[in-house]
């Protein structure tokens, strides 16, 4: 199954997440006392009663999901990258 995800960071490090997966919605946050994330809420937008079932997500699927919500969290975007090898008609450029 696709999964759809919004990151809000906040200083270059992600602090609540909503995910997609179909019609459902699961929405993470950063815990303030380990930093590791966790599912604050699923809700499924296009059932008006909710039940356990329309909020099911097979296991498979929601440990995909963990995973790609866990690399997310650990990703930290406020240091700078390092620059990418030249190319070569930059280093020509020098040379001549």
């Amino acid at each position: 199954m696709t999964v759809e995800i919004d990151v809000e960071r906040v200083d270059g490090k992600a602090v609540r997440l909503v995910a997609w997966i179909g019609d459902i919605k699961s929405k993470w946050i950063r815990r303030p006392d380990t930093g590791e994330p966790y599912e604050a809420s699923r809700s499924n937008v296009g059932v008006q009663v909710l039940d356990q079932d329309t909020l099911w997500i097979s296991p498979g699927d929601y440990r995909d999901l963990y995973r790609t919500v866990n690399k997310v969290f650990s990703e930290d975007r406020s240091k700078s990258r390092p620059r990418k090898k030249k190319l070569q008609s930059e280093l020509q450029g020098k040379l001549f």
